[in-house]
């Protein structure tokens, strides 16, 4: 925004890394459409999250990620807004990647990656969180409504990679007929006895009963669509087992507010990180 094409490209070789990580946009300065190509693509990804409120939370250094730490062990909440998703999404999804990256340090305590209707959030390689934080003693828990939900989001051979990372499986009521099938898939096949009769209709009547069996899971398809409010069957080490999970009394209330900022905080703030950006440019 503060710079044309050449003041930028001369901006970026000041420095090694940044000319190493922009080589590809540098080499193409040639090609005016290759280069309105990348600028335009990045002002539209970084238009999403130049908000005031956005820069208000990230511009400060005063949280920190290292939650697990032996000495100040913390929880982090961070909850998304269906109105503000196209702005928020990257934002929580960057500070996850970053709380993940932090936590992952041997000898800190044990603890746990939640993520409540996870499929609106996406993750750089989350096919891969749950099995590297699980060696260091942190555990990943996955909560979605529904198995495609999570295929629209990462497509059908990363949503099965991600769930085939996860250890244990908790089943719940499912109205998609493919994902009641998908679930039908984790369950062990036995043998189910058969038996068939036929019978003649010559003059002496003659009966035939035939025997057999057929392999089938142990649990059918449609057991699924059957699960009453708080059931799960679950599969873990090769076992399943119907639970039900009781529903607990919770005092709903909002956290406590330590802080406040007025509207004309945040516009302060919101042109302050304007003005740093545009000394770097003046220098």
């Amino acid at each position: 925004q503060l710079l044309d094409t050449d003041s930028l490209i001369q901006f970026l070789e000041t420095n090694t890394t940044s000319r190493a990580m922009a080589d590809a946009f540098i080499s193409g300065k040639d090609s005016d459409r290759q280069t309105a190509g990348v600028k335009s693509t990045l002002a539209n990804a970084l238009k999403r999250i130049s908000t005031q409120r956005i820069f208000m939370v990230l511009s400060a250094d005063e949280v920190p990620l290292n939650i697990n730490n032996e000495g100040s062990p913390s929880v982090i909440s961070i909850v998304n807004n269906p109105k503000f998703e196209t702005s928020y999404s990257p934002v929580i999804a960057t500070i996850i990647h970053t709380v993940t990256k932090q936590m992952s340090v041997r000898s800190s305590k044990p603890s746990f990656l939640l993520m409540e209707e996870a499929p609106t959030i996406r993750l750089l390689n989350m096919h891969r969180i749950p099995a590297t934080l699980r060696s260091y003693d942190i555990a990943t828990i996955y909560v979605m409504q529904d198995k495609i939900q999570n295929d629209m989001m990462y497509g059908d051979k990363a949503s099965k990679a991600i769930l085939s990372n996860l250890s244990y499986q908790f089943f719940g009521k499912v109205n998609d007929p493919d994902t009641a099938k998908y679930y039908e898939r984790f369950f062990e096949i036995i043998k189910d006895p058969t038996k068939s009769i036929s019978r003649g209709h010559n003059l002496d009547f003659d009966t035939r009963i035939t025997t057999g069996e057929k392999e089938i899971p142990k649990i059918r398809a449609d057991v699924f669509f059957r699960l009453n409010q708080g059931e799960f069957i679950t599969y873990a080490d090769g076992k399943d087992k119907k639970v039900q999970f009781k529903l607990a009394y919770i005092k709903r209330e909002l956290p406590m507010e330590s802080k406040q900022f007025s509207q004309a905080d945040l516009s302060t703030n919101f042109e302050r990180i304007y003005d740093d950006v545009r000394s770097i440019f003046r220098n």
